[in-house]
């Protein structure tokens, strides 16, 4: 379970986050979702 308090102590709301992405996964926002986390992963 240590793991997953990682998780949310670096990177708050992800779970929320990674539910509204797989909800819209078809949708023409997921290009752009795509590219979001794309920016958002670099250093």
């Amino acid at each position: 379970m240590l793991y997953l308090w990682l998780i949310y102590a670096f990177a708050p709301g992800l779970e929320y986050l990674t539910l509204v992405f797989a909800s819209i996964k078809n949708s023409p926002w997921d290009g752009f979702l795509q590219n979001q986390l794309e920016v958002y992963k670099k250093p």
